[in-house]
């Protein structure tokens, strides 16, 4: 029995390591110690340490270094270290006690460097429509070289996904570094391609790690993993790349209105919660309330970006010129009524406290559809108002519109009602990344159509 025996029962081990290092803490104390680092097809990072110095068990570990067992490979890691468990009953094979933590990133290198280098960033989940091994060139950047590539054995991997909802890498986005461009703009880079396939296949995508090799001969010298958010995929495409268009001409098209929108709309946060409200582990209330989070994380982005456009009146010409009279007004109109003193102080407040502001506050209807006018999508208003009710029962009520009246509801069931939600908010972010093309509505669930977004 090994140490590599006690951890990758957690999880589908995709990288390993074995070796010996040294523990450093943040009391500047040194520990020897033997070690098992992993990553799973999650992404998921971990390391357990075999330690003859059970000490070091009360102390902050600041960094682990160390060498495999064939000295190929060297390895790095800081802090913070997430405890998982510590194990006392070590076994014979060991010396002394092993512990078993959690780490956001490991660095894993050779010696040798080299000037000219070739970044590959492996991502999860993707489907591709065509299995072309030299793979699709994108087009977004003039004087960087990238292009998106299936790894061995793809189809044994993505049918495996596909079977079991599970997550595993299917593919490589491969970029050729760039004197014009530093490191942390590349991964800026491989983030937006990532979240704009995540759209467009409705699953999470996510780069877990990159491999650094020497262009002139494909030799490995660098991997670095990163224990990154995954999720489960989720059979939920919008832009079906089959049949409407290939990958590359999808991400050629949206890549510079994203970057361009993606701050003012907060376009990365919004799409993460779309995908998380597609998963299917959740109750069906639960992933409507999060459809309803995501339109108002996309009014709220719009407000903050268009002065004043969430109010009828500019705020301090409504505090100086408007909200007294109108307290002036209700107050004595109120009395004639004979309401009760507390009563009416708990209505519209008092002459230093007036509570009349949200008077002033354009309805969320109304935010929707000036939303809808500047990003220039056609709207329904008789679906802005449909999109409102299901937002209002799910978030004040915890349930659908056709769960409280079905036989008033226009929606035929809950499912139904919520697929409606999906292809609203498609269409806005599609809208927002400037895609135009067909794109799959799912809003009829007994028969999804392949619609134009113009």
């Amino acid at each position: 029995m090994s140490l590599s025996d006690e951890i990758v029962k957690y999880g589908e081990v995709l990288f390993e390591y074995e070796g010996k290092g040294i523990i450093y803490t943040e009391e500047n104390d040194e520990y020897k110690c033997e070690f098992y680092a992993c990553q799973f097809k999650n992404g998921k990072v971990m390391i357990g340490f075999s330690i003859p110095d059970s000490l070091v068990l009360n102390k902050q570990i600041k960094e682990f270094s160390g060498n495999t067992f064939d000295k190929s490979w060297s390895l790095k890691t800081t802090g913070p270290f997430s405890e998982m468990f510590f194990k006392p009953d070590i076994t014979k094979d060991f010396y002394g006690s092993w512990i078993l933590f959690h780490t956001s990133r490991l660095i894993v290198m050779k010696d040798d460097k080299s000037e000219n280098t070739k970044y590959s960033f492996g991502i999860t989940n993707f489907e591709f429509a065509k299995i072309n091994k030299k793979g699709q060139n994108l087009d977004i950047k003039k004087d960087l070289d990238i292009k998106i590539k299936v790894i061995n054995n793809y189809r044994e991997k993505i049918n495996n996904i596909k079977a079991k909802k599970g997550i595993d890498i299917t593919g490589e986005i491969e970029i050729l570094s760039s004197i014009s461009y530093k490191f942390e703009k590349i991964i800026e880079i491989v983030d937006n391609i990532c979240f704009l396939l995540s759209l467009a296949r409705g699953t999470k995508i996510q780069y877990i790690y990159y491999k650094e090799k020497n262009v002139s001969d494909d030799h490995l010298v660098k991997i670095k993993h990163f224990s990154r958010v995954t999720n489960q995929y989720v059979p939920f495409k919008v832009i079906d790349f089959f049949e409407n268009m290939p990958i590359s001409e999808f991400i050629n098209q949206t890549y510079n209105q994203y970057a361009n929108n993606k701050k003012d709309y907060n376009l990365n946060k919004g799409i993460e919660a779309l995908i998380y409200a597609r998963s299917t582990h959740d109750f069906l209330e639960l992933r409507g309330v999060k459809l309803a989070v995501v339109l108002e994380i996309l009014i709220n982005s719009f407000i903050n970006n268009s002065e004043n456009i969430g109010y009828i009146f500019p705020p301090k010409k409504y505090e100086k010129q408007i909200e007294k009279e109108l307290y002036y007004c209700l107050n004595d109109k109120l009395k004639e009524l004979e309401i009760g003193h507390d009563k009416i102080q708990e209505l519209i407040g008092n002459e230093n406290n007036i509570n009349l502001k949200s008077l002033n506050r354009k309805s969320f209807g109304n935010l929707i559809k000036k939303m809808f006018e500047q990003i220039g999508l056609k709207y329904n208003y008789k679906e802005i108002k449909l999109f409102k009710s299901s937002r209002n029962k799910l978030v004040h009520q915890g349930c659908f519109c056709s769960q409280i009246d079905s036989e008033k509801s226009i929606f035929s069931s809950p499912y139904a009602e919520y697929l409606f939600m999906i292809n609203m908010l498609d269409k806005i972010f599609l809208t927002l990344i400037g895609f135009k093309g067909k794109y799959i509505d799912r809003s009829n669930p007994n028969n999804p159509q392949s619609l134009v977004l113009e």
